[in-house]
């Protein structure tokens, strides 16, 4: 026997109002969709507007600039310094963007270069001229063991200058004395290394102390047991890299594109603040910032900061055979907090 919902009042309404949770349930169902995370922001203190991956800050003004803009500031300057994580892509894209943009306005430039040791530059100024092959090139300067990041990030750099016509120089210290400093000191190398680097590197510096310290505790050190050893090997780095870039703009002058990691140009500890205590020079840092999660970007870490968004490191699998992490600093493990 059928049962008549027309015959029954509370049976016909309580099939409507389950038809009614039925659809209300289905366009609920449909407006949520998968969870889309929100991207992360970043913001400068006093400032209520947040910023995204994709902007550029001007720290002083505490505000938005167009690329224009940027390179017109960039270029009233002697010497730019272009930061990098070295396995972020993006970053690498900024440089030859920016490589390209300032050439136009200064004309020919030099390119100063972290990723080579001073040691390498017969080797580097033979690639630079065609006399060496690529594949020579790299077998000459030990990429692999030398710098270690895959080196198809840095070819455009090379490449550009070479169509150029504009020198490269490396201002790096050798791997394996940065190495032996970090783990014995600089009390430990001999005469014939001492003299190779620096005749001044200076270890007073106390808000740098401060900063690398807490770098320094944000990993755990099977090998580098001595913060000393660690701070001394970071300001042999720095103090190596503003000694070759003074005695370049000393004896060619010119204008000079700096290529270094961040933790070499942040807050001017590193290269920049060493590099004044040698030339006097109108310098600017432009600082490409990636933001993998909420950040507070305080006045003074950099003149400028080229925000990007979260990337993904590449496994070991896939990259190639030039890849290695032999030269890694704690500037590249270290998270990106402020």
């Amino acid at each position: 026997m059928s049962i008549s919902s027309s015959s029954h009042p509370n049976l016909n309404a309580a099939c409507k109002l389950g038809g009614l949770f039925l659809i209300l349930g289905l366009l609920l169902s449909g407006c949520a969709g998968p969870h889309k995370p929100m991207p992360a922001i970043a913001r400068i203190p006093e400032i209520k507007k947040p910023f995204f991956a994709g902007q550029i800050l001007d720290l002083n003004a505490k505000c938005t600039i167009s690329y224009p803009e940027l390179v017109k500031r960039l270029s009233s300057s002697d010497i730019v310094f272009l930061g990098e994580i070295h396995d972020n892509p993006d970053h690498h894209l900024i440089q030859i963007q920016i490589l390209q943009s300032l050439s136009e306005k200064w004309g020919k430039l030099t390119l100063a270069v972290e990723f080579l040791p001073s040691t390498k530059q017969l080797c580097l100024n033979r690639y630079m001229k065609g006399t060496t092959s690529e594949e020579q090139f790299l077998k000459e300067v030990n990429w692999a063991r030398t710098w270690g990041f895959d080196y198809h990030f840095y070819r455009p750099l090379l490449d550009y200058q070479r169509m150029s016509g504009g020198p490269v120089v490396a201002i790096n210290a050798p791997y394996e004395l940065v190495k032996k400093v970090s783990r014995v000191g600089l009390r430990s190398l001999n005469p014939e290394e001492r003299a190779s680097l620096p005749q001044h590197i200076d270890l007073t510096d106390k808000a740098h102390r401060a900063f690398l310290r807490k770098i320094y505790g944000y990993h755990a050190h099977s090998s580098l047991t001595n913060f000393e050893y660690f701070y001394e090997a970071q300001c042999v780095w720095d103090e190596t890299m503003a000694e070759n870039v003074a005695k370049w703009f000393k004896k060619k002058g010119g204008k000079i594109l700096v290529i270094c990691g961040n933790g070499h140009i942040l807050r001017g500890f590193g290269i920049p603040k060493r590099l004044r205590h040698r030339i006097k020079a109108r310098v600017t840092t432009l600082l490409p910032y990636a933001l993998k999660e909420p950040a507070t970007l305080e006045p003074g870490i950099a003149d400028f900061v080229w925000l990007t968004g979260k990337y993904l490191r590449i496994p070991k699998r896939y990259q190639g055979k030039l890849k290695s992490t032999r030269n890694q600093n704690a500037f590249d493990k270290k998270p990106q907090k402020n």
